[in-house]
């Protein structure tokens, strides 16, 4: 904590006495023994040269002018720093009365004048040599007081960092350095921390390089402390052109245990030779002391680690548990999404939870715990994008929704103080059932909950596919009983038109009969429009009888689309008055369908979109080829239909346009696909006003 020189320096002693010619022979005496001297003719400047030069003996005079023997040993016994220093009396008074005062006193030795050289010598380094034990004994003192200050201030220190980086603060204060730090490594010997003073910048890329090729790798890798005395002659130190950190001397000691390194704590001090063993001794019991810091840390970690893994494991078997009972159950959708909402709410806190349903053109919302319950809605083309590219993870993935693709439901999470987000594809045997969302209020997801999720993952799956299962043999009860009520329908409707088109015949017969023997104009008149309505409701019967089933005798030949459709629907708009419709009809489209089908077809969808309201030019034909079908789409940008219509559009004699109508297109249109395999679906646009009619045509593979 001193200077020192390159060359330890001899014990120094303190020559007293009045006398020049003593002072001459005690001289030689003592420097042929190879000690240095210093000297004082009277007591005053005896005690100034102790306090000055510290000396490590002295030899004293008992009667002297100013300030006599008895004098000096008085102030130095009662002196704070200076009560060790060892004192010979050097005397020619053998009274023994002069004897017993000087060792009452506090004189370590006494010795008459003349002093024989061999009694001087060997009595000055049995002197010395206590000195030397007693300073070593209240250094260790020193030490201990030092440590064990240390240890009571960090007892009010709860953080380990805090802890390390008090001690690199006290570490520096006590031995004086110009700068101290403490590199902290982890379990794998990496860099995790640098603690240093508070003025002192740490660039990590020359801790990486120090530890490498540096005295701090050094010391790790001897496991023993490492003393610079010349920064610039030491092949271990390693010059950092960009460290802040300037020494000529440098004290590095390695912390570690049984299992390894721990660290390395190093101070610095811009002189040179400037640390010393005991500041070495020291700071290697710090060292001792931070390393017993390090592992209770870390098996406090250990401890939290393996207390957060029990719990994780519990709340997994809670989820396991849920999802086991649910598969047991065979919930229906609409419970088992509520059931799975509800158990993540338990296990995560608030959290927002939507299940997505993906088709091959769309993505449908079919659950979120943030809007009403059993309200299914499509989402837009870009969100059906994202989770198209979601659905190929295969995994669970966790992100920040400030990092994710601003689409619309990620921004309204955002809005509504979300913070982090999950997403889980769901498969089995390689079908996407559906994907579920998560998100969290106020945080992100932790590794821990993706974890979590992705050991749930499967077992979601079987219980989606289970519901879904339960959800298609509903649906396909449901669907049968409707095509009971639809061939009843039929059946009635065939009935019915045999009957009405005999009587219409009957009565359009006899009318026009009527008509030729009619006298005046009005008769005339009246008949003509009777048999105008005669003739409309036999249109009404053919239409009628278009419900009904029956063997369908299958086309000769298949229609290519691209060829067939513009001159059917040029034919309907010169027939019906209608705008002649935009299409949009991709090449080598092949359906086995007759062309009166796709006649009554298109006829009566175009007839439904144009009368919807919407603007005419806005009506668009679209056919493209799907996976499995041949699509033909028709879409308006009308007024659509009421949502407490919706499943009864395809009943006979429905109708949104008007008493005038009779409501049979839709039905119509109905039994023809039904009749030809193929599936026709009406829904709401997504983006813009207005339905969209999809026909789905059975795939062939050419013409016959």
């Amino acid at each position: 904590m001193s200077e020192h020189p390159e060359i330890a320096k001899a014990p120094l002693v303190l020559l007293v006495d009045d006398q020049p010619s003593n002072l001459a022979i005690l001289r030689r005496l003592v420097e042929s023994t190879g000690y240095r001297t210093c000297q004082a003719d009277n007591g005053e400047l005896a005690i100034q040269l102790l306090e000055t030069l510290q000396p490590d003996a002295m030899l004293l005079d008992i009667f002297m002018p100013v300030l006599d023997g008895f004098g000096v040993l008085q102030a130095v016994r009662r002196h704070p720093t200076l009560s060790y220093t060892p004192i010979i009396i050097v005397t020619a008074a053998a009274e023994l009365n002069v004897r017993q005062q000087a060792y009452n006193e506090g004189a370590d030795d006494f010795l008459l004048k003349p002093v024989d050289a061999a009694t001087l010598r060997a009595r000055l380094r049995v002197a010395i040599r206590l000195k030397q034990v007693l300073s070593r004994m209240d250094k260790e003192r020193e030490r201990l007081a030092f440590i064990a200050n240390i240890s009571r201030e960090l007892t009010h220190i709860n953080s380990l960092n805090g802890m390390l980086d008090h001690m690199v603060q006290v570490c520096s204060t006590a031995l004086h350095a110009d700068q101290g730090n403490l590199i902290l490594l982890d379990p794998a010997s990496s860099v995790s921390d640098v603690l240093a003073n508070a003025h002192t910048q740490i660039n990590l890329h020359d801790v990486q390089r120090v530890l490498t090729d540096g005295a701090a790798g050094h010391a790790i890798r001897s496991g023993a402390s490492v003393r610079i005395d010349d920064v610039v002659n030491d092949p271990r130190w390693l010059h950092i052109p960009t460290s802040e950190i300037q020494s000529g001397s440098a004290l590095l000691v390695p912390i570690d245990d049984a299992d390894g390194p721990l660290g390395v704590l190093s101070m610095y001090h811009p002189s040179l030779w400037y640390f010393t063993p005991d500041d070495q001794a020291l700071l290697e019991l710090v060292a001792y002391q931070v390393a017993g810091l390090i592992r209770q840390a870390r098996l406090r970690e250990e401890q939290v680690t393996l207390t957060d893994q029990l719990s994780l494991q519990t709340r997994q078997l809670q989820l396991v548990n849920t999802l086991a009972q649910s598969l047991t159950s065979n919930l229906d959708l609409s419970t088992l999404y509520q059931v799975i909402d509800q158990q993540m709410q338990q296990l995560m806190g608030q959290i927002a939870v939507g299940w997505y349903a993906l088709g091959e053109n769309s993505t449908t919302l079919a659950y979120s715990s943030r809007a009403q319950p059993n309200v299914k809605r499509e989402v837009d083309s870009v969100t059906h994008q994202a989770m198209l590219q979601i659905a190929q993870l295969d995994q669970t993935t966790r992100f920040s929704l400030h990092d994710a693709p601003q689409i619309p439901i990620i921004t309204d999470l955002l809005e509504s103080g979300y913070e982090g987000c999950m997403a889980i594809p769901l498969h089995q045997h390689g079908r996407l059932l559906g994907i579920l969302m998560i998100g969290a209020y106020g945080r992100l997801f932790t590794s821990e909950e993706e974890s979590l999720l992705e050991m749930a993952r499967p077992h979601l799956a079987v219980a989606l596919a289970n519901a879904q299962a339960v959800a298609d043999q509903s649906a396909r009860h449901i669907e049968q009983a409707e095509l009971r009520h639809l061939r009843n329908m039929a059946e009635l409707a065939g009935q019915m038109a045999h009957h009405f088109n005999n009587l219409f015949a009957a009565i359009l017969g006899n009318t026009q009969l009527a008509e030729l023997d009619a006298v005046s104009e009005d008769q005339q008149m009246l008949l003509a429009t009777v048999v105008d309505q005669v003739r409309d409701g036999a249109a009404m019967i053919r239409r009628l009888h278009l419900l009904k089933g029956g063997e369908r005798v299958a086309p000769p030949f298949t229609l290519d689309v691209e060829e067939t459709l513009p001159s059917l629907l040029e034919h309907i708009a010169q027939s019906t008055g209608l705008p002649l419709v935009h299409t949009e009809i991709a090449p080598n489209l092949q359906v086995a369908v007759h062309e009166r089908e796709l006649l009554t077809l298109f006829g009566e969808l175009l007839a439904n979109a144009y009368e919807s309201g919407g603007d005419p030019d806005a009506v668009v034909l679209q056919a493209r080829q799907t996976a499995h079908h041949v699509s033909i789409t028709i879409s308006d940008a009308g007024k659509g239909v009421a949502p407490h219509l919706a499943s009864d559009i395809w009943r006979p004699f429905l109708t949104t346009h008007g008493p005038q109508r009779l409501g049979l297109g839709l039905p119509i249109c109905a039994a023809v696909m039904w009749r030809i395999g193929g599936i026709i679906t009406l829904t709401s646009n997504i983006d813009r006003p207005g339905m969209t009619a999809t026909l789905l045509f059975p795939q062939v593979s050419g013409g016959h």
